[in-house]
């Protein structure tokens, strides 16, 4: 007995280099594709530029004809998901079912929805296309399937250490998928460091004067809208995905159709895509709190309507404007009420208060931490139970 445990033991061990081996493997392979896909949608920013300045901006013309045929491959194809919320049960049964094209549909299908000018984000498609790497290679999906997943967000967010909080509130995880989630996550960002990839926001260091208490009517007032305004837009985002998919296909076009021409409007044409590059230039930044709004309906109808892709960008782009706006009501440091808030509409719609918490620490520094957990946790705590990260029952 004691010969057959030794040796039991012993094979169990001598999986952890393989495992180890696995797991670099990953991140490099998907740090790779998020290099690719940055650049995709790169080359997407600066054609909506051109594109834009045109009198009539006819790349909006392919809306409507994406979201058929994004849905035509859905029917056409073995099932794969398209949505975070779908692949965040616990030992799904349906995983072989899925297509091994599945990596390589998301990445042109969430390309070509930037392109014609869908406000959808980035970070949904980076962590499908990792799921989908975890089908194409027929690793095991309950222990490699949320190991590939958080590398796939930490590669986005570039941030490694996200990884551990990130996989510890969406997945129930054993620690060694945990410490394989940063080792493959810590490869990824190394990568893309090494590559030069644009980080989303870098740290600025920002020394306020302003005293406790003004800090803390700020932060409140902040967290508190923040978390009601998510509350909200979880509600019409869970209502009019539902209403959608039961809708027949002539609706969906309707839709698409007349979100062309609201995007056509010269006016309304910076809330195509992602809107990267007003995001990359905070110190001109000027918005109003109905560029709030447009954003999110914007980013509503698009993802709702089945325009493949997250919504973390699209909802940082909002966040960021909504600090400059509370900020300008309460006479708050501009700056720093944007980075503040980066993350902000990202914890209340996730509730991910941790990995929001962390994401928000990396750009205003440590010194922070108190305000940003106040600020985090009383935007979540107003934000109501759901999460667009899980299914909603």
């Amino acid at each position: 007995m004691q010969t057959a445990n030794h040796s039991h033991s012993y094979s169990q061990e001598d999986q952890t280099p393989k495992e180890i081996a696995v797991t670099l493997i990953l991140g490099v392979l998907i740090g790779l594709l998020v290099f690719l896909f940055f650049k995709s949608l790169q080359w997407i920013e600066i054609q909506h530029l051109i594109l834009n300045e045109r009198l009539i901006p006819y790349h909006l013309i392919g809306l409507p004809v994406v979201i058929v045929l994004l849905s035509e491959l859905k029917k056409r194809t073995l099932y794969f998901p398209s949505k975070i919320s779908e692949v965040t049960k616990p030992n799904l049964e349906l995983v072989h079912h899925w297509s091994p094209g599945m990596m390589a549909f998301h990445f042109i299908g969430n390309t070509v929805s930037h392109f014609v000018g869908a406000s959808v984000g980035r970070e949904g498609t980076a962590v499908m296309m990792s799921a989908g790497l975890i089908r194409l290679l027929k690793l095991s999906w309950n222990f490699w399937g949320p190991v590939a997943m958080t590398v796939g967000f930490s590669a986005v967010a570039g941030e490694a250490w996200v990884s551990i909080f990130f996989m510890n509130e969406l997945f129930n995880t054993h620690w060694k998928q945990k410490l394989y989630g940063f080792i493959g996550s810590f490869s990824a960002v190394l990568l893309l460091k090494t590559l030069n990839a644009p980080h989303l926001f870098s740290p600025i260091v920002i020394e306020s004067n302003f005293s406790f208490f003004q800090k803390l009517i700020f932060v409140i007032a902040l967290g508190a809208t923040s978390g009601y305004l998510m509350r909200c837009h979880k509600w019409l985002y869970f209502y009019l995905t539902n209403y959608f998919s039961k809708s027949g296909m002539w609706v969906k076009v309707f839709v698409a159709c007349l979100l062309a021409a609201f995007l056509a409007v010269p006016g309304l044409r910076k809330f195509q895509s992602l809107g990267l590059l007003q995001i990359d230039n905070l110190v001109s930044l000027s918005p109003h709190l109905s560029d709030v709004i447009i954003k999110l309906f914007v980013t509503l109808i698009s993802v709702s309507l089945g325009f493949w892709g997250g919504e973390f960008i699209p909802l940082v782009f909002a966040g960021v404007h909504f600090g400059y706006v509370v900020s300008n009501v309460f006479q708050f440091d501009l700056m720093l009420g944007m980075l503040l808030s980066a993350y902000l509409f990202f914890a209340g719609a996730t509730r991910m208060k941790w990995t929001a918490i962390v994401l928000t620490l990396s750009i205003v520094g440590w010194g922070w931490w108190f305000w940003v957990f106040l600020l985090v946790s009383t935007s979540v705590g107003f934000s109501g139970p759901t999460s667009i990260y899980k299914t909603n029952h």
